[in-house]
Formats: structure tokens, sequence, C-alpha cells
């Protein structure tokens, strides 16, 4: 190829063959932006979600505690209240 063929190919495709790389290279860099955006949000959802399930399961284990006492407590006055009874 010559410099006047490339001249030519230039000036007959030149301005459309500019759009079309123009926007091939803004769709590329929304993509880029897109998937940057997504990363940020799966991040925090990964870590906010992380530290949700860690205070459910602090506070399933208080509960559970106080289920267990508040049983134990109730088997006491069960028991208290049964022994008065026989003592009638």
């Amino acid at each position: 190829m010559t410099s006047s063929d490339i001249f030519n190919f230039f000036q007959t495709f030149g301005v459309p063959l500019c759009l079309v790389v123009f926007f091939i290279w803004q769709d590329h860099k929304r993509e880029q932006r897109m998937i940057a955006r997504i990363n940020e949000v799966e991040d925090y959802q990964k870590t906010r979600l992380e530290s949700l399930v860690i205070e459910s399961q602090s506070l399933l284990k208080e509960s559970n505690k106080l289920i267990a006492e508040n049983t134990r407590v109730m088997q006491e006055v069960c028991f208290y209240i049964g022994e008065k009874i026989k003592k009638g």
C-alpha cells in the first residue's frame, strides 16, 4: 500500500471508522465502570451479610441461654409449688 492508498482509505472511511472506534471505546469504558461498580456492590453485600450473620449467631446463642435459664427457673418453680402442695 502506498501513502496515496492509505490517504484514500482514510478519506473514504475516516469519519465512519472513527465513529465506530469511538463508540466501541465508549462502550468498553462503560463496561469497565459497570464491572467495577458491580464488584463494589458485591463486596459491600458480602461484608454486610457476614457481619449480620455473625451478629445473628451471637443473638441466637444469647437467646438460647436465656431460654435454658428460663426453663430451669420454671422447673424450680414447679418443683417448689409441687412440694408446697404435697406438704399441704
